[in-house]
């Protein structure tokens, strides 16, 4: 009598048991889940992944059959029957003591490139927590990396992403060395922005469509300067990009500005600023904002508060303007 025909005479109530030593043989065994999922269950792929475990056995008959043949692991007895065509993660449930961070890795590898087929644009702009519950891969994700999306990734293709590159960074991973990180990451590495490019382009936007609006705001108080600053110290002055932070220009900020511009930038002598002193100058050099908030367009009122008493009026080529207004 055939296997199969034993345990139909069990499922019928004929026998009780099935014969003593039936399990020597663990390819019965493989005939027996074969028959249960193809013949008895008649199950699709996407039934065998929802349903299969301990219980389906145990209803109908197979339990001791389970315990003995593979060691009691639904996934195993699926497994020989059916070699590489199910992972341990697809079934409800995984093995007891199934997860490692070595499994956790193949696990996301296999997520990544083989169930959800994404490119890295794909896993930058859509991987988070839920993509893990949805493939039944959640307990992997809380047991092994701490329910960190990124620290999945990072295990998996060590170094490829920075937790800013994905959808949302880890909790509270943002402070001030973390933020002085990404902004080189984005200068450098991202952008790939030379010393003018940042002058010419750096704004706010340049972080938010790099997903780092949350960090300029949470480590700069959303100033792009203050996260260029914290990065480079000294290599720029606020006023050398195309927009200086809300509210910078006071009477002290601006005679540092008019004293860079005249020493450090156009390296002037006195006989150079008397000569070619101009709003130009200002304007061509991105401080005519301040020029206008703090010295009414007057570039003598800006230069004699740099160096007061130094210059008169009648040095300059042309009438300068003053300031006559009431303080």
């Amino acid at each position: 009598m055939s296997i199969i025909d034993t345990y139909e005479e069990i499922l019928q109530g004929k026998r009780k048991r099935f014969p003593k030593g039936t399990w020597n043989f663990s390819s019965d065994g493989v005939k027996l889940v074969k028959y249960l999922i193809e013949e008895k269950l008649q199950w699709s792929v996407e039934d065998i992944k929802k349903r299969l475990n301990h219980k389906v056995f145990k209803k109908l008959k197979l339990g001791g059959m389970l315990e003995y043949v593979f060691n009691n692991s639904p996934y195993a007895a699926l497994d020989a029957a059916y070699p590489g065509q199910f992972k341990p993660w697809e079934l409800q449930q995984t093995p007891q003591g199934f997860w490692t961070v070595e499994m956790g890795i193949v696990a996301t590898r296999w997520l990544i490139e083989e169930k959800l087929c994404w490119s890295i644009i794909d896993l930058k702009h859509l991987l988070c927590v839920n993509t893990f519950n949805d493939n039944n891969l959640g307990g992997m994700l809380y047991i092994v990396f701490d329910k960190s999306p990124y620290s999945a990734v990072n295990a998996a293709y060590p170094g490829k992403f920075k937790p800013w590159e994905l959808n949302k960074t880890p909790l509270n991973f943002w402070n001030r060395a973390a933020g002085i990180e990404a902004t080189r990451w984005l200068m450098q590495e991202e952008l790939k922005w030379s010393d003018e490019d940042i002058k010419d382009k750096l704004s706010g936007n340049t972080f938010a469509e790099n997903g780092l609006q949350g960090m300029l705001h949470t480590v700069f108080n959303g100033s792009p300067f203050a996260a260029l600053d914290a990065a480079y110290p000294d290599k720029l002055k606020p006023w050398e990009l195309r927009k200086v932070p809300q509210h910078f220009w006071s009477l002290e900020t601006s005679v540092d500005a008019v004293r860079w511009l005249i020493e450090e930038k156009l390296k002037w002598s006195e006989m150079d600023i008397k000569k070619s002193l101009s709003e130009s100058i200002f304007v061509r050099n991105n401080l005519s904002g301040m020029l206008q908030h703090v010295f009414k367009d007057s570039p003598y009122a800006a230069i004699n508060a740099a160096y007061p008493g130094k210059f008169k009026p009648i040095d300059f080529k042309g009438k300068p303007k003053t300031n006559h207004s009431k303080r």
